[in-house]
């Protein structure tokens, strides 16, 4: 699939992007980036009652000289993105098993640096006032 662009906001391009249709609703959605750039991550569920099913499709967002550009994938073409978030992946059904998982250690990943982050920065604020030499690799030792 290609990129399709539109001279509109981004506000804008999520509404058209999450507006469903006769078969289709969008019943989650949310962007993960920046001003110029990111991923809008969308839950769709069929309309009629012989397809109750649940699926993820994401779309990349991109703004070049004054259109929004998107790029759509659905789970099964394994997005290689994986900000995807984990609430998404408990309410539909699995279509591609690997990249679920790749989704999960990304959060997981996240979640520890966001963790480790933090204790650092106690550990920053405990010695800050200690002398160098107790603080110096040898001192450790």
């Amino acid at each position: 699939m290609g990129w399709y662009g539109d001279n509109v906001s981004r506000k804008e391009k999520i509404r058209m992007l999450t507006t469903g249709n006769d078969r289709t609703k969008c019943i989650r959605y949310c962007y993960r980036g920046n001003t110029f750039k990111g991923i809008l991550w969308q839950v769709w569920e069929f309309e009629d009652k012989f397809h109750g099913d649940k699926f993820i499709t994401c779309d990349i967002l991109e703004y070049r000289k004054g259109y929004w550009y998107n790029k759509p994938i659905d789970e099964s073409m394994h997005p290689y993105y994986y900000s995807c978030p984990l609430a998404y992946l408990a309410i539909t059904e699995i279509v591609n098993k690997e990249w679920r998982d790749l989704v999960v250690k990304y959060h997981t990943t996240k979640r520890i640096n966001r963790q480790d982050r933090k204790l650092h920065g106690h550990l920053d604020k405990l010695t800050k006032n200690l002398p160098d030499d107790l603080t110096s690799p040898k001192a450790m030792l």
